[in-house]
């Protein structure tokens, strides 16, 4: 496992990129939640040594990385099992994270509503929504999350990437987030194949502590 010290150490110096494998079924349109398996998002994290850079997440039988796709208007969701090391979910710009204890389990949920973000307070009660409909009558506990107004930026467009990490004794969910100078002709922040530009980007955070008080409810 690469250990959390050093992964800091890289975040600190540009931005995360974070490709993944999408489940060929989360290509049929059906507009509903949608659990991804931890033995079909099962994976490995290519470049190791390039994880301040880019992150390439890879199927892998015996990897000991869950990867958490998402989906046009819908929220994808997964139970962690213990014997993961490291969560990544798909590069968030306007979407909801949460992570829930459930008995015993840690569950995490990606909420996308991009058919309606017009109103952000009125998105964002609509993807808390999404998150309760999943969890139904079950008792939990809301650990973890990522809103749109978390990130404190002036910047509308700010690529963040959530990841978790699990030494051993339980899940940690963080935010990496960033800003991006370069714009296409339609004034949207730019990525290349390689992903952004290290050089024309700004760190917003370098791991933002995704962590709920203690009560906290939706």
């Amino acid at each position: 496992m690469e250990t959390w010290d050093l992964f800091k150490k890289q975040l600190k110096k540009s931005p995360t990129s974070v490709d993944g494998p999408l489940p060929e079924k989360l290509g049929n349109w059906e507009l509903g939640p949608f659990r991804a398996d931890p033995e079909e998002c099962d994976a490995r994290v290519e470049d190791r040594g390039m994880l301040g850079k880019r992150v390439v997440v890879f199927s892998s039988k015996n990897g000991k990385v869950r990867w958490l796709p998402y989906k046009d208007n819908v929220i994808t969701w997964m139970k962690l099992d213990r014997n993961a090391e490291w969560f990544f979910t798909a590069q968030i710009t306007g979407c909801l994270f949460y992570a829930a204890r459930v008995g015993t389990e840690t569950w995490a949920f990606h909420a996308n509503l991009n058919m309606d973000s017009a109103d952000l307070q009125k998105n964002m009660a609509h993807k808390d929504k999404l998150f309760r409909d999943v969890v139904g009558d079950q008792a939990y506990t809301l650990t973890h999350m990522l809103r749109r107004d978390s990130i404190k930026t002036k910047n509308s467009f700010r690529p963040t990437m959530v990841f978790g990490v699990n030494p051993g004794a339980g899940w940690n969910f963080y935010a990496h987030a960033w800003s991006c100078k370069d714009k296409d002709l339609n004034g949207v922040p730019y990525a290349g194949q390689r992903g952004y530009d290290v050089k024309k980007c700004d760190i917003i955070h370098p791991y933002l502590d995704l962590s709920c008080k203690l009560g906290t409810t939706l």
